[in-house]
């Protein structure tokens, strides 16, 4: 969430609650640990997508994650 909040996209393995923070492809890529390594290479080259990828994940954390709304975040990730 700090590197949303800077532009930057998240780049992940998958864990439980992953696809709630992280929008794939549009706010970031969650790939799985054997491919990871390359899955971020390739974001890295491009960087129309890159750059994109960042204003979502901004846009996200301004949208989703400010404090008014951490809470009911906090209590969807743990009620479901």
């Amino acid at each position: 969430l700090e590197a949303y909040s800077m532009g930057v996209p998240a780049a992940i393995t998958p864990f439980i609650g992953c696809h709630e923070a992280v929008e794939q492809n549009k706010t970031g890529i969650i790939a799985k640990r054997a491919q990871y390594p390359q899955a971020v290479y390739k974001l890295l080259q491009n960087r129309q997508k890159l750059q994109q990828m960042g204003a979502n994940a901004r846009n996200k954390a301004k949208k989703d994650f400010s404090m008014k709304n951490l809470d009911r975040f906090v209590e969807t990730i743990f009620n479901t």
